[in-house]
C-alpha cells in the first residue's frame, strides 16, 4: 500500500510541476499525501528539482504556494518539522524567495504572535533551527547554503531585535559553512554597512558547490600514498610470509611470479593474489 501511495503521489508530484498545474492538480496531490505535509512537501519539491521545465517566475510562485500552504497548515512541534524538510527540499533558486517572504508572511514578530518580548522569540528561532540543522545533515544538496538562508530567515523575521541574536543563531550554520556564512553570506543578506542587502555571495557559492569536509579529504589516502606505505614495508624480491593465514590459500605469489613467491612488483602489486582463472563455457554453450 505504501508503494502505490508513493507512486500516485509522484505521479501528482511531476503534473504539479508541470508548466502550468490546476488546482485540481494540487488539491489531488494533496489528497493523496493523506495529510502527511512533510511527504507533500519533499515530493513536490524534488518532482520540481528534476523537472526539464524551466523554473521561471510563475513557477516558482506555484511552489512557493506550496511550501508556504503546508508550514501554515502545521500547528506546533509539526510546523518545525515542515520548515525543516522545506529548507531540505526546496529547489535552491527558490531558496531567496522562500527566506525573504517566510520572514515576512509567516515568522515576522507580527505574523506569529512572537512580538511581546525577546525570549519567546529567540527561543522559537532557536527550536526551529536546532530541528532544520538536523534535517539538513541528510539533505540531497548544498546543506550549509540551507542552513545559512534558515538563519538569515529568523534574523531578518526579528526586526533586528534582540541586537545579539545573529551571535546567538550562527551555531546553527553548519560547521563546513559557518565561517564563510558570519564574514560574507549573512553580511551581504542583511545588508551591512548601509549596503544594499543582496544573495549574490551565497548563491555564488551554491553554483560553486560549498567546500568539501576538510577533515574526511585529509582522511583519504591516495592510491599512490597506499602504494607507498606498503611498498616501504616489504623487502624488494621477497614475498609476505603468509603461511598459516587465509592468504596462505592463494595459489601465486605476486604478478610476475613463476609461482616461487619471489614477487617483482611493487607496493599494491606485492600483495598476494589468485591467478585470474581462463575462462570456461558455461553448461551448453559452445566455444
Amino acid at each position: 500500500m505504501k508503494v502505490i501511495k508513493a507512486g500516485l503521489l509522484a505521479v501528482c508530484a511531476v503534473s504539479l510541476a508541470s508548466a502550468a498545474p490546476t488546482t485540481e492538480t494540487k488539491e489531488k496531490t494533496a489528497e493523496v499525501a493523506g495529510g502527511d505535509p512533510v511527504e507533500f512537501v519533499a515530493t513536490v519539491n524534488r518532482s520540481y528539482a528534476k523537472s526539464d521545465e524551466p523554473l521561471d517566475d510563475r513557477r516558482k510562485e506555484t511552489l512557493y504556494g506550496v511550501n508556504r500552504d503546508a508550514v501554515r497548515g502545521a500547528k506546533g512541534a509539526d510546523q518545525k518539522v515542515v520548515l525543516a524538510e522545506v529548507f531540505a527540499t526546496v529547489p535552491k533558486d527558490c531558496l531567496p524567495m522562500i527566506t525573504d517572504r517566510f520572514a515576512a508572511e509567516i515568522f515576522s514578530r507580527k505574523a506569529s504572535g512572537l512580538d511581546k518580548d525577546d525570549e519567546s522569540f529567540v527561543d522559537f528561532a532557536s527550536s526551529a533551527l536546532m530541528k532544520i540543522s538536523g534535517r539538513l545533515r541528510t539533505a540531497d544538496d548544498y546543506p550549509g547554503t540551507r542552513s545559512a538562508f534558515a538563519v538569515i530567515m529568523f534574523l531578518k523575521a526579528s526586526e533586528g531585535k534582540p541586537s545579539s541574536l545573529r551571535e546567538d543563531l550562527m551555531v546553527y550554520v553548519l560547521s563546513g559553512s559557518h565561517k564563510i556564512a558570519r564574514e560574507e553570506w549573512i553580511p551581504a543578506a542583511l545588508g551591512d554597512d548601509g549596503k544594499a542587502p543582496t544573495y549574490a555571495p551565497i548563491m555564488e557559492a551554491g553554483i560553486r558547490g560549498e567546500e568539501p569536509n576538510h577533515r574526511l579529504v585529509l582522511s583519504m589516502g591516495a592510491p599512490e600514498e597506499l602504494n607507498r606505505m606498503v611498498g616501504s614495508d616489504m623487502r624488494v624480491g621477497k614475498a609476505w610470509d603468509v603461511s598459516g593465514s587465509v592468504a596462505g590459500s592463494f595459489e601465486s605469489g605476486f604478478p610476475g611470479d613463476d609461482g616461487t613467491g619471489t614477487g617483482i612488483g611493487s607496493g599494491l602489486w606485492r600483495i598476494p593474489h589468485r591467478p585470474v582463472a581462463e575462462p570456461r563455457p558455461y553448461s551448453g554453450q559452445s566455444r
